[in-house]
C-alpha cells in the first residue's frame, strides 16, 4: 500500500482594515491588510489538520509586516 502525505498546503485569509494607518517604511497613509495564514498537513492532497497558524498586519504598498498574536488579530478583526 502506498500512502501520499505531505505538508506545505497553505490557506490565506485577508481582510482590509477600515481605519487608515501610517506606514513608517514607505511613509504612506493607507488601509492596512490583516492576514491569517494557515499551513496544513495533507493526506492524498487533501488538507487534514493545521500545524501552523500565523497572524500578520501589513502595508499593501510596501509589504511592511507586523506579526500579531491571536488575541491582537481577533481584536483588529472585530473593528
Amino acid at each position: 500500500m502506498f500512502l501520499i502525505f505531505g505538508i506545505g498546503h497553505q490557506t490565506n485569509n485577508t481582510i482590509q482594515l477600515k481605519e487608515i494607518n501610517h506606514c513608517s517604511r514607505c511613509n504612506n497613509n493607507v488601509k492596512w491588510i490583516l492576514s491569517k495564514q494557515t499551513s496544513w498537513f495533507s493526506l492524498f492532497f487533501i488538507p487534514i489538520f493545521p500545524y501552523k497558524i500565523s497572524y500578520e498586519l501589513f502595508c499593501p504598498i510596501c509589504r511592511n509586516t507586523i506579526v500579531l498574536s491571536k488575541r491582537e488579530y481577533e481584536e483588529k478583526r472585530l473593528l
